[in-house]
């Protein structure tokens, strides 16, 4: 979901942009055109936060369906905590961070090292909530997931952990989760 220009071997990728190569499927994420229990994996990479709020529910509500019984959600978005303690934490005037920072939160699509002031935050915001593990592991809950873990930090295929590093430690929240073997 919302695979962009970070695509990965092995998955059907799925974005709402049909600018872009490699695409699969142009989809909104609560509205694939995919039959119920016909996927055993949905990867959700810096996705969900383009959701508006009040489509969240029904958005992971339509990705429990799609999914396969004991089938895996695995969620990556900005960690609102990490990104809360960048700016709380930034001595000195590290404006660097501090807008990194402001540039991950609102999404004004810019690499770190590229959001170093203000004047770099030039394009349209378009990150719509900003979820930290509590949040994101209740809204999983709530949908109907089973098996809701923190796993931040153990994708070796993340490059927003990577690159982020030295400005917001953390800063990719990774989640799993699972739909239940059974629905009783």
């Amino acid at each position: 979901m919302g695979s962009g220009y970070s695509q990965r071997p092995g998955y059907i990728h799925v974005d709402v942009s049909s600018t872009i190569a490699g695409i699969d499927l142009i989809a909104r994420g609560d509205e694939l055109p995919l039959p119920p229990s016909w996927a055993d994996e949905i990867l959700a990479v810096h996705m969900i936060e383009h959701v508006p709020p009040p489509l969240l529910g029904k958005t992971l509500r339509h990705w429990l369906n799609v999914l396969v019984p004991g089938g895996v959600l695995n969620v990556h978005t900005p960690n609102g905590a990490a990104l809360g303690r960048a700016i709380a934490e930034a001595t000195g005037g590290d404006g660097k961070v501090v807008w990194a920072a402001e540039s991950a939160i609102y999404g004004y699509w810019l690499a770190p090292w590229d959001a170093d002031g203000p004047e770099r935050l030039s394009s349209t915001p378009d990150h719509k909530v900003l979820l930290t593990w509590p949040i994101l592991a209740d809204l999983l809950h709530d949908a109907g997931f089973t098996d809701v873990e923190d796993v931040s930090g153990q994708d070796p295929d993340c490059h927003h952990q990577r690159d982020w590093a030295p400005y917001v430690p953390g800063l990719c929240l990774e989640v799993r989760a699972r739909r239940p073997l059974t629905s009783g």
